[in-house]
């Protein structure tokens, strides 16, 4: 747990909020005396987090390895119309 003066967490507050989203406590003290903890709530942490932290588990179990590479950008493949359309042979076949 790190511990910051409250002059300092004014300062950063918005970096010390981020150590908190990843599942870190803060404790807060003024002059030396440790007066707060800023901690995540317990049960609410990020979907994002829950999910890395899972991840993390099964690469360390075994179950799972991490690709290192960079995935290519997926494009989707031009459709070319060579006739009707589909929603004109739909609408043929209801009749």
């Amino acid at each position: 747990m790190k511990t910051i003066d409250l002059g300092e967490l004014k300062k950063n507050l918005k970096r010390y909020i981020t150590i908190v989203k990843h599942g870190k406590r803060v404790v807060i003290s003024e002059r030396g005396v440790p007066i707060a903890v800023l901690g995540p709530v317990d049960g609410h942490r990020s979907e994002e987090l829950s999910r890395n932290k899972k991840l993390a588990m099964m690469v360390a179990k075994g179950l799972l390895i991490m690709n290192k590479k960079k995935m290519p950008k997926f494009t989707m493949p031009k459709i070319v119309n060579r006739g009707k359309m589909l929603s004109d042979i739909v609408i043929e076949d209801r009749r």
